[in-house]
């Protein structure tokens, strides 16, 4: 199997690690897993894509998905989303989003009410999820004896109020899922994609306001996008940047001096539309800063402004990039940056930090 390790620094170049779950019923499903044979709490490998935030009285948060067996196509399509949460040495655990293929890519904030929030894709249905404690309101039907027991004409199947389509959801909400399979469910959808979502292609951070703010990637398009919303359900969408096959590895902060928020992320390279191969001689990683009236010119691409931080012709640069603003407002970028050594006759994989206002 596999688990989710929380490591924590306990001096000067000293660290301990910490297993936060092992199991799939550490967060235990029970009667709620809408699958037989109680897939939802069988098996040991969790802690995919594993994303972590801190509450502002010390409570950790770990988002993890949660595969069951790991190795059948059942296992991956009915995985779980699962949250971990306490300090080293003390974990609970709660499932956020049961047996539809859920999980991929995660992004966590703790909110302003100090509640955890999560963005995360489901590469079963190419749909990009917002969801928030207390999960059930966001992911689980309600109960039911008869379709009479269920509102907007779903159907009841296996004790669950299911949709078969948008129809049967209260706007926005969109139907996700398979209800023969027990996942047709209304959802909080930001996005949907036809193509496949890259890794590690979502950033969530949370506005001065309180408004959750997300920057993704949209795959089809090829460009680096925004979205916001107050409440999780209604989402404003627009561009950050399209120059090329742009927006990849977003990573969203927001300054706390001025509440604005800013995005590091990867040009792969010009825009090809039917292929996404990135070029080390287009490639290059950017960071956006919004310069507009927040927040109601936020999809306004006109407002971001963009600075090139990294553009080496003779090295990928840019992919996986990890921003962080410091006190005085300067913004941290780790990224990564591969080249080939002729000397040595193989190719270098480094993580590079570079740090900077960039305005």
């Amino acid at each position: 199997g596999t688990d989710a390790i929380v490591a924590h620094r306990t001096g000067a170049g000293s660290w301990q690690e910490d297993v936060a779950v092992a199991n799939s019923n550490e967060a235990a499903a029970g009667g709620d897993c809408p699958k037989m044979q109680n897939i939802c709490d069988f098996g040991d490998v969790v802690g995919l894509w594993t994303t972590l935030a801190r509450a502002s009285d010390g409570t950790i948060g770990v988002v993890y998905r949660d595969i069951h067996n790991g190795y059948t196509k059942e296992a991956d399509d009915s995985s779980d989303l699962e949250y971990a949460f306490g300090h080293p040495g003390s974990w609970s655990h709660e499932w956020i989003d049961l047996a539809r293929g859920a999980g991929d890519f995660p992004s966590l904030v703790f909110g302003t009410d100090g509640e955890p929030a999560v963005v995360y894709y489901n590469g079963e249905y190419g749909t990009l999820h917002f969801a928030k404690r207390p999960w059930a309101e966001w992911t689980q039907p309600a109960d039911c004896t008869t379709a009479a027991d269920c509102d907007y004409n779903q159907t009841c199947g296996g004790g669950d109020c299911l949709c078969l389509g948008d129809e049967n959801c209260p706007a926005p909400l969109k139907c996700v899922g398979v209800a023969s399979q027990g996942s047709g469910r209304c959802s909080a959808v930001i996005d949907s994609f036809d193509n496949g979502l890259p890794e590690n292609s979502v950033s969530l951070a949370v506005g001065p306001d309180g408004r959750y703010l997300v920057a993704y990637f949209d795959v089809d398009e090829k460009n680096l996008m925004i979205a916001h919303s107050t409440d999780g359900r209604n989402w404003q969408k627009g561009l950050i940047d399209s120059d090329g096959s742009t927006g990849m590895y977003p990573s969203l902060v927001v300054d706390p001096n001025t509440g604005l928020p800013g995005v590091a992320y990867y040009r792969c390279s010009d825009y090809h539309p039917n292929e996404l191969n990135c070029d080390r001689n287009e490639d290059r990683l950017v960071y956006a800063y919004f310069a507009g009236e927040y927040p109601d010119e936020l999809t306004l691409q006109a407002k971001w402004k963009k600075t090139v931080v990294s553009d080496d012709p003779n090295a990928f640069d840019g992919m996986q990039a990890k921003a962080a603003v410091l006190p005085d407002g300067s913004i941290g970028v780790a990224y990564q940056y591969s080249w080939y050594d002729a000397n040595q006759g193989r190719s270098r994989l480094h993580v590079m930090f570079r740090l900077g206002t960039w305005q």
